[in-house]
């Protein structure tokens, strides 16, 4: 057999290992924890149905193998298959980039609302200018590669229609000069000031924060900063983010045990408010004496395992093995295709913001910690 024979004959059995490998890659995937930070949930079965495929042609392959197979073919198999295996894509910071729903801008007399992405229609409308004056911009503050000029912040904008693949990304240059600071910890600012049209075009090459790639940066405008507002601040108490309609037995039990005036404080706190019907029957089990009554200390301890420091998104929960409540009790976390459970709870509605803290609403409630 010729060294040509030979090569291709090796091809011949390459191939239809690495579909194998690249259909029951994407099966892990399909059923593994990152799958609904990359992906939409609900084509999963789209996925699927893809690794079925390919793995139906790795196996006819080695039924039949072709005599002489592409080499590029099992080049570009290889490649997808080392990433089905190794990949891990940069989303760490996709979520702190999508505007949160904070209601209408903080209004200040004199101050008009814009939106950064209001400069580039003006502009691609071949209107000349953009009217100079006071304006309070919304976004988040970046810092980003310097362009030869002294480091310049700006403020983003990501206009999300669906999903990050609908993502239009604007940013506007800031002039900080005037002593106006940026909030420490703030992720969505409020920005006051002067907008200014420059006689000298900025340049700024085209950066990425996250999953979101910022190409349209103003070149012919800057905003003046006077202040800045960290949007936290206009945010209600994050117990005040819990539904009284089917958490309300919780809340009650928090303002009975005193630990609400605990938790409007300056935290931060995470709560995970259970539904109350699952609620309830633990706290009636907590009355051993059969008085209709649970003594307050009792039920504190037990409202406290609904509650720990910091603020934990859903994102970070997939990420932690287990998290200690106020209580000092340790829940356990797993993570379910892509969900995180804690202590056998799924959560049914996450990452509700509130000024201090994140709201978690969880169904069914854990049961009391053994005395």
């Amino acid at each position: 057999m010729t060294r040509r024979g030979r090569a291709s004959r090796l091809l011949g059995r390459v191939e239809p290992l690495l579909l194998l490998a690249f259909g029951l890659g994407a099966f892990v995937f399909a059923y593994g924890p990152r799958y609904t930070a990359l992906m939409n949930p609900s084509f999963r079965w789209v996925t699927l149905a893809g690794a079925v495929l390919v793995v139906l042609m790795g196996l006819a392959l080695l039924v039949v193998p072709r005599r002489a197979p592409g080499r590029s073919a099992v080049l570009i198999f290889g490649a997808l298959g080392l990433l089905v295996a190794i990949g891990r894509p940069d989303t760490s910071q996709s979520d702190a980039i999508v505007p949160p729903d904070v209601g209408p801008a903080l209004a200040r007399e004199g101050y008009d609302e814009l939106l950064i992405e209001s400069l580039f229609r003006t502009l691609s409308e071949e209107v000349e200018d953009v009217p100079e004056g006071l304006y309070v911009v919304t976004g988040r503050v970046h810092r980003p590669p310097s362009a030869g000029d002294a480091p310049r912040d700006v403020l983003l904008y990501p206009k999300v229609a669906c999903c990050l693949a609908d993502a239009l990304a604007y940013a506007v240059h800031l002039d900080l000069t005037g002593g106006a600071t940026v909030p420490e910890g703030a992720a969505w600012v409020y920005a006051y000031g002067r907008l200014r049209r420059l006689d000298t075009p900025l340049d700024t090459p085209p950066f990425k924060v996250g999953a979101i790639a910022f190409t349209a940066v103003s070149r012919r405008y800057v905003l003046e900063v006077d202040e800045m507002v960290d949007y936290r601040t206009l945010l209600e108490d994050v117990t005040e983010k819990i539904p009284k309609v089917q958490c309300g037995a919780f809340l009650k039990a928090l303002q009975a045990t005193g630990l609400a005036e605990v938790l409007a404080g300056e935290g931060p706190f995470t709560i995970f408010a259970p539904i109350d019907s699952a609620f309830l029957r633990h706290v009636e089990a907590l009355d051993t004496s059969g008085s209709g009554t649970v003594d307050a200390p009792r039920l504190r301890k037990y409202v406290e395992s609904f509650v720990i420091r910091g603020s934990t998104s859903r994102s970070d929960l997939l990420e932690l093995p287990v998290i200690e409540t106020l209580s000092g009790r340790r829940l356990g976390i797993e993570v379910v295709n892509g969900r995180p459970i804690i202590q056998g709870a799924r959560i049914l509605f996450a990452d509700q913001i509130g000024r201090n803290g994140v709201l978690h609403i969880v169904h069914p409630a854990w049961a009391p910690d053994a005395d």
